[in-house]
């Protein structure tokens, strides 16, 4: 009789593992990484899409004078327009820098990639029209 219950436990064990496992494989998000460049007067600017998970996606400038880089991640309560996002970096304390990008026409998932992507870089109260191109040969070299 024992043998009967270590052998129903066993199963009842088994069964939940296998109503659980789902959940667990299918919250991993997958999307394909595609990288954009641009620059403006004294900063090197390198998007990085995370197409079919945009809230993958980042930005990350290199100043070109001070050699310092910043990493911008996708602000999610931003209250824009549909397709506009803001691009925030924050300091070791969680606080927002005030700078930050608002890039225009950005989906969730793309069927054909847009050549370019437009948006804003905002520092110093001031509003610097940016261009992100495609191909600027990062897509190569991370693909390697």
């Amino acid at each position: 009789m024992k043998h009967h219950s270590n052998l129903a436990k066993r199963i009842v064990s088994l069964l939940l593992l296998l109503l659980f496992f789902p959940a667990i494989t299918f919250a991993q998000k997958a999307y394909e990484a595609v990288y954009y460049c641009g620059k403006t007067q004294h900063i090197s600017i390198k998007f990085m899409l995370a197409n079919g998970y945009l809230e993958a996606s980042e930005i990350i400038i290199k100043d070109s004078a001070t050699r310092k880089s910043s990493t911008f991640y996708l602000d999610l309560v931003y209250a824009g327009d549909e397709k506009q996002k803001r691009f925030y970096h924050y300091t070791t304390l969680q606080q927002p820098f005030t700078d930050y990008f608002i890039l225009e026409e950005l989906e969730e998932n793309y069927t054909s990639l847009p050549g370019e992507i437009q948006g804003y870089y905002y520092v110093e109260g001031k509003a610097i029209k940016i261009i992100l191109k495609k191909d600027c040969g990062l897509n190569d070299k991370m693909r390697n």
